[in-house]
Protein backbone atom coordinates (compact mmCIF):
# COMPACT_ATOMS: atom_id res chain seq x y z
CA UNK A 1 0.00 0.00 0.00
CA UNK A 2 1.36 3.40 -0.96
CA UNK A 3 2.17 5.80 1.86
CA UNK A 4 -0.23 8.66 2.35
CA UNK A 5 0.89 11.86 0.69
CA UNK A 6 2.38 14.40 3.06
CA UNK A 7 0.19 17.41 3.79
CA UNK A 8 1.63 20.45 2.00
CA UNK A 9 2.75 23.25 4.30
CA UNK A 10 3.73 26.90 4.02
CA UNK A 11 6.39 28.79 5.92
CA UNK A 12 6.84 32.45 6.89
CA UNK A 13 7.28 33.61 3.29
CA UNK A 14 7.39 32.24 -0.24
CA UNK A 15 11.20 32.13 -0.39
CA UNK A 16 11.29 29.87 2.67
CA UNK A 17 8.76 27.59 0.99
CA UNK A 18 11.30 27.05 -1.80
CA UNK A 19 14.38 26.63 0.40
CA UNK A 20 14.93 23.38 2.27
CA UNK A 21 17.90 24.87 4.13
CA UNK A 22 15.99 27.96 5.26
CA UNK A 23 13.23 25.72 6.60
CA UNK A 24 15.77 24.48 9.13
CA UNK A 25 15.87 27.79 10.99
CA UNK A 26 14.69 27.05 14.52
CA UNK A 27 11.79 29.53 14.30
CA UNK A 28 10.44 28.26 10.98
CA UNK A 29 7.52 25.85 11.24
CA UNK A 30 5.16 24.59 8.58
CA UNK A 31 1.47 25.49 8.53
CA UNK A 32 -0.94 23.18 6.64
CA UNK A 33 -2.08 24.46 3.28
CA UNK A 34 -5.86 24.14 3.23
CA UNK A 35 -9.00 26.26 3.32
CA UNK A 36 -8.96 26.61 7.10
CA UNK A 37 -5.36 27.71 7.63
CA UNK A 38 -4.94 29.68 4.40
CA UNK A 39 -7.05 32.48 5.83
CA UNK A 40 -4.94 32.84 8.99
CA UNK A 41 -1.55 34.57 9.07
CA UNK A 42 1.53 32.43 9.59
CA UNK A 43 2.52 33.92 12.96
CA UNK A 44 -0.89 33.28 14.51
CA UNK A 45 -0.95 29.79 13.04
CA UNK A 46 2.41 28.64 14.39
CA UNK A 47 1.70 30.00 17.85
CA UNK A 48 -1.45 27.89 17.98
CA UNK A 49 -0.06 24.73 16.38
CA UNK A 50 3.06 24.72 18.54
CA UNK A 51 0.92 23.80 21.54
CA UNK A 52 -0.36 20.51 20.12
CA UNK A 53 1.36 17.26 19.21
CA UNK A 54 0.72 15.65 15.83
CA UNK A 55 -1.65 13.23 17.53
CA UNK A 56 -3.52 16.00 19.31
CA UNK A 57 -3.91 17.97 16.08
CA UNK A 58 -5.74 15.03 14.52
CA UNK A 59 -8.32 15.21 17.30
CA UNK A 60 -8.95 18.94 17.04
CA UNK A 61 -12.42 19.93 15.74
CA UNK A 62 -10.94 21.84 12.81
CA UNK A 63 -12.50 21.38 9.38
CA UNK A 64 -9.72 21.72 6.75
CA UNK A 65 -12.36 22.70 4.18
CA UNK A 66 -13.97 25.33 6.41
CA UNK A 67 -15.51 28.36 4.70
CA UNK A 68 -15.94 30.25 7.98
CA UNK A 69 -14.64 33.80 8.24
CA UNK A 70 -11.10 34.36 9.45
CA UNK A 71 -12.38 35.97 12.65
CA UNK A 72 -14.58 32.97 13.41
CA UNK A 73 -11.65 30.63 12.80
CA UNK A 74 -9.43 32.61 15.17
CA UNK A 75 -12.19 32.62 17.80
CA UNK A 76 -12.30 28.82 17.51
CA UNK A 77 -8.53 28.61 17.98
CA UNK A 78 -8.71 30.79 21.09
CA UNK A 79 -11.42 28.54 22.55
CA UNK A 80 -9.33 25.44 21.81
CA UNK A 81 -6.31 26.98 23.55
CA UNK A 82 -8.53 27.79 26.52
CA UNK A 83 -9.78 24.21 26.65
CA UNK A 84 -6.26 22.79 26.54
CA UNK A 85 -5.12 25.23 29.19
CA UNK A 86 -7.98 24.17 31.47
CA UNK A 87 -7.30 20.48 30.86
CA UNK A 88 -3.57 20.83 31.53
CA UNK A 89 -4.25 22.92 34.65
CA UNK A 90 -6.52 20.15 35.95
CA UNK A 91 -3.80 17.59 35.31
CA UNK A 92 -1.24 19.71 37.16
CA UNK A 93 -3.49 20.19 40.24
CA UNK A 94 -3.05 20.76 43.11
CA UNK A 95 -0.16 22.84 41.76
CA UNK A 96 -0.54 25.32 38.92
CA UNK A 97 0.61 24.59 35.38
CA UNK A 98 2.83 27.68 35.60
CA UNK A 99 4.70 25.97 38.42
CA UNK A 100 4.85 22.42 37.10
CA UNK A 101 5.31 23.10 33.38
CA UNK A 102 6.26 26.77 32.97
CA UNK A 103 7.34 26.44 29.32
CA UNK A 104 4.07 24.78 28.31
CA UNK A 105 2.04 27.34 30.27
CA UNK A 106 3.98 30.22 28.71
CA UNK A 107 3.43 28.84 25.21
CA UNK A 108 -0.32 28.40 25.70
CA UNK A 109 -0.93 31.80 27.24
CA UNK A 110 1.32 33.58 24.73
CA UNK A 111 -0.54 31.92 21.86
CA UNK A 112 -3.80 33.22 23.36
CA UNK A 113 -2.28 36.69 23.51
CA UNK A 114 -1.23 36.55 19.85
CA UNK A 115 -4.65 35.42 18.67
CA UNK A 116 -6.52 37.85 20.92
CA UNK A 117 -4.35 40.65 19.60
CA UNK A 118 -5.07 39.62 15.98
CA UNK A 119 -8.79 39.91 16.72
CA UNK A 120 -8.37 43.34 18.27
CA UNK A 121 -9.38 42.09 21.72
CA UNK A 122 -7.13 44.64 23.39
CA UNK A 123 -8.32 44.11 26.98
CA UNK A 124 -8.12 40.30 26.77
CA UNK A 125 -4.71 40.42 25.08
CA UNK A 126 -3.44 42.81 27.73
CA UNK A 127 -4.54 40.48 30.49
CA UNK A 128 -2.80 37.52 28.84
CA UNK A 129 0.56 39.18 28.23
CA UNK A 130 0.66 40.74 31.69
CA UNK A 131 0.07 37.34 33.30
CA UNK A 132 3.20 36.13 31.58
CA UNK A 133 5.34 39.18 32.31
CA UNK A 134 4.32 39.12 35.97
CA UNK A 135 5.37 35.46 36.18
CA UNK A 136 8.59 35.54 34.15
CA UNK A 137 9.73 39.08 34.88
CA UNK A 138 11.51 41.33 32.40
CA UNK A 139 14.17 38.85 31.26
CA UNK A 140 12.20 37.31 28.39
CA UNK A 141 12.80 39.41 25.25
CA UNK A 142 9.88 37.87 23.34
CA UNK A 143 7.44 38.67 26.12
CA UNK A 144 8.87 42.16 26.51
CA UNK A 145 8.35 42.86 22.81
CA UNK A 146 4.81 41.51 23.01
CA UNK A 147 4.16 43.77 26.01
CA UNK A 148 5.51 46.76 24.08
CA UNK A 149 3.24 45.96 21.13
CA UNK A 150 0.34 45.71 23.56
CA UNK A 151 1.20 49.07 25.10
CA UNK A 152 1.19 50.65 21.63
CA UNK A 153 -2.35 49.34 21.12
CA UNK A 154 -3.29 50.79 24.51
CA UNK A 155 -1.77 54.17 23.63
CA UNK A 156 1.14 54.09 26.10
CA UNK A 157 3.75 54.81 23.45
CA UNK A 158 6.47 56.21 25.70
CA UNK A 159 6.48 53.12 27.94
CA UNK A 160 6.54 50.88 24.86
CA UNK A 161 9.62 52.75 23.62
CA UNK A 162 11.27 52.40 27.03
CA UNK A 163 10.75 48.63 26.95
CA UNK A 164 11.92 48.17 23.35
CA UNK A 165 15.23 50.02 23.71
CA UNK A 166 16.96 47.24 25.69
CA UNK A 167 15.26 44.50 23.62
CA UNK A 168 16.62 45.96 20.38
CA UNK A 169 20.13 46.16 21.86
CA UNK A 170 20.01 42.54 23.06
CA UNK A 171 18.79 41.18 19.72
CA UNK A 172 21.38 43.21 17.84
CA UNK A 173 24.02 41.54 19.97
CA UNK A 174 22.61 38.01 19.99
CA UNK A 175 21.25 37.78 16.43
CA UNK A 176 23.00 40.69 14.61
CA UNK A 177 21.16 43.74 13.28
CA UNK A 178 20.63 42.02 9.92
CA UNK A 179 18.39 39.27 11.30
CA UNK A 180 14.61 38.85 11.18
CA UNK A 181 14.37 39.09 14.97
CA UNK A 182 16.35 42.33 15.27
CA UNK A 183 14.46 43.91 12.38
CA UNK A 184 11.15 42.87 13.93
CA UNK A 185 12.14 44.48 17.22
CA UNK A 186 12.96 47.73 15.42
CA UNK A 187 9.53 47.70 13.78
CA UNK A 188 7.99 47.60 17.27
CA UNK A 189 10.29 50.44 18.35
CA UNK A 190 9.35 52.39 15.23
CA UNK A 191 5.63 52.21 16.01
CA UNK A 192 6.20 53.32 19.60
CA UNK A 193 8.24 56.36 18.55
CA UNK A 194 6.18 57.36 15.49
CA UNK A 195 2.91 57.35 17.41
CA UNK A 196 4.27 59.87 19.92
CA UNK A 197 3.61 62.53 17.31
CA UNK A 198 5.35 64.95 14.95
CA UNK A 199 7.90 65.96 17.57
CA UNK A 200 9.39 62.43 17.36
CA UNK A 201 9.13 62.02 13.61
CA UNK A 202 12.85 62.63 13.01
CA UNK A 203 13.70 59.91 15.55
CA UNK A 204 11.23 57.57 13.85
CA UNK A 205 12.80 58.24 10.46
CA UNK A 206 16.18 57.28 11.92
CA UNK A 207 14.72 53.93 12.94
CA UNK A 208 13.28 53.50 9.43
CA UNK A 209 16.75 54.12 7.99
CA UNK A 210 18.24 51.57 10.39
CA UNK A 211 15.66 48.98 9.36
CA UNK A 212 16.35 49.56 5.66
CA UNK A 213 20.08 49.26 6.30
CA UNK A 214 19.56 46.03 8.23
CA UNK A 215 17.43 44.57 5.44
CA UNK A 216 20.15 45.36 2.93
CA UNK A 217 22.61 43.75 5.32
CA UNK A 218 20.75 40.46 4.82
CA UNK A 219 21.62 40.35 1.12
CA UNK A 220 24.04 37.53 0.38
CA UNK A 221 23.80 36.07 3.89
CA UNK A 222 21.86 33.08 5.25
CA UNK A 223 18.99 35.53 5.86
CA UNK A 224 18.79 36.58 2.21
CA UNK A 225 15.52 34.64 1.91
CA UNK A 226 13.89 37.21 4.20
CA UNK A 227 14.85 40.36 2.26
CA UNK A 228 11.72 40.71 0.11
CA UNK A 229 9.36 39.79 2.97
CA UNK A 230 11.02 42.30 5.31
CA UNK A 231 10.81 45.05 2.68
CA UNK A 232 7.12 44.34 2.19
CA UNK A 233 6.45 44.25 5.93
CA UNK A 234 8.17 47.61 6.43
CA UNK A 235 6.05 49.11 3.65
CA UNK A 236 2.90 47.81 5.38
CA UNK A 237 3.95 49.24 8.74
CA UNK A 238 4.76 52.64 7.24
CA UNK A 239 1.43 52.69 5.40
CA UNK A 240 -0.45 51.97 8.65
CA UNK A 241 1.51 54.62 10.55
CA UNK A 242 0.78 57.21 7.86
CA UNK A 243 -2.99 56.71 8.12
Amino acid sequence: MAAAAATPVRFSNANINRSASAQQFSWERGVPVNAFWDGIDWVSSIHFLGNFSDEERLELPIDPDSTASTNDKVKLLISLLGAKLAKDEATAAPNSLAETQPKAWRSLVHAKYVLQSRLGLVADAGQSIRRLVEHFGDTDDVLQQSLADQLVKEGDYAQAEKIMGPVVAILDSEMTKASPQAIGSRRSLLSAIWKQGPSRRADAEEVVAEIKQSIQGMVGTKYDVYVKAEEEELDKVLARLAE
